[in-house]
């Protein structure tokens, strides 16, 4: 379940996902620049840190490339970013629990109209999102669910432990093979 604020410990929470993501380098420092981030805005409430972090987190987006959610988002401990938040959006109204592994081109997104609270999108522990998936809405994604490349998943209830995926390519014409058109 989601972790308390009260319970994290920006060290202990820091090695743990530094181990995990240790395959690359832009893995690491979008690691460290999120949680710099949400620390300083979620726990400690120090505006001056939170100032640097932010700084720190828009020098790292720049030279990995890469989006760095913003201090609101609560993701728990155990992240796996293998792609190091490339080209992924995440909405400040979203929980991510414990153990989630997010691939590049993810977004984990709001509809327009709707209106939306804290937690409205929550992803329980154990998941796995993976490239291109997008989850729109309010949503909740089921503890140790596999979500599978380019999936869509709009305002449902995921089960815990299901597989989820897009649909397979399909021919719908075939060209003339002699105007190749």
């Amino acid at each position: 379940m989601i972790m308390k604020l009260a319970d994290f410990n920006l060290k202990r929470v820091l090695k743990q996902e530094l181990e995990i993501n240790k395959e690359g380098w832009k893995r690491r420092l979008a690691i460290k620049a999120y949680r710099y981030k949400f620390y300083y805005f979620q726990i400690r409430k120090n505006r001056v840190m939170l100032f640097l972090s932010k700084i720190f987190s828009l020098f790292v987006s720049y030279i990995i490339r890469s989006n760095i959610p913003t201090e609101r988002v609560v993701i728990d401990p155990g992240l796996r970013i293998p792609h190091a938040f490339d080209n992924v959006i995440i909405t400040p109204f979203a929980k991510i629990g414990k153990n989630v592994t997010i691939y590049h081109d993810v977004t984990i997104g709001i509809i327009d109209g709707e209106t939306y609270s804290f937690g409205d999108i929550l992803i329980e522990d154990d998941v796995f999102i993976g490239a291109g998936a997008k989850i729109i809405g309010k949503c909740k994604i089921g503890k140790g669910t596999k979500i599978g490349a380019n999936a869509l998943v709009i305002s449902e209830k995921i089960p815990p432990y299901s597989i989820v995926f897009a649909p397979k390519a399909t021919i719908i014409s075939k060209r003339d093979s002699e105007n190749k058109k």
